[in-house]
């Protein structure tokens, strides 16, 4: 066995590329298939002068292929879950701020509610209040808080569904005490 030369990579992408495409595309849909396919041959790349060509290299790929799948599978989820979380948020935000113009009570509640979304984010861990107010107070993009932060992207998005856990407990409350008053 040996390791990899340019002329037995491009061979091994020809002949499974299109194979491991149709595979991704059964676990992840035709639209992240060739993103997941792609990354996996750039990992092999990059990888080249630790790997060995072998007999194992094709099952090596489908491997690859189906973990990266389950990965970006995960990431869905996440980022479905935090859609819901600030849709959550937003919308016991907007509840109180929907008629605030035409009623004092309402803007002296609005304010409260501010006061208990500060709090609330004032009281988070240290690191989950920050990649919080990066993201949400400055738009930051999950890419850009990992970069700043020195972090990897997956502690970026732990840390986001953690601080919104925590904001959604601490201030779903308020709701229920409002709800019965």
């Amino acid at each position: 066995m040996q390791s990899f030369y340019t002329n037995e990579f491009q061979q091994l992408f020809r002949d499974n590329y299109a194979e491991l495409l149709v595979f991704a595309a059964g676990l992840v849909g035709e639209g992240d298939a060739e993103d997941v396919v792609v990354d996996v041959f750039a990992d092999l790349w990059s990888r080249r002068d630790t790997l060995l060509v072998g007999d194992r290299m094709r099952n090596l790929l489908f491997k690859s292929v189906y973990n990266k799948s389950v990965n970006v599978l995960h990431q869905r989820k996440v980022k479905a879950s935090h859609i819901v979380l600030l849709d959550e948020l937003q919308s016991l935000r907007m509840d109180y701020l929907s008629s605030s113009a035409a009623n004092p009570q309402q803007l002296t509640e609005a304010g409260e509610l501010q006061s208990h979304l500060d709090s609330a984010i004032s009281a988070l861990p240290e690191k989950c209040r920050q990649v919080f107010r990066l993201k949400y107070q400055q738009g930051m993009a999950h890419r850009d808080i990992a970069e700043s932060l020195e972090i990897s992207q997956r502690t970026v998005e732990s840390h986001l569904y953690h601080a919104l856990s925590l904001l959604r407990t601490k201030l779903s409350g308020l709701r229920r005490s409002d709800d019965h008053a």
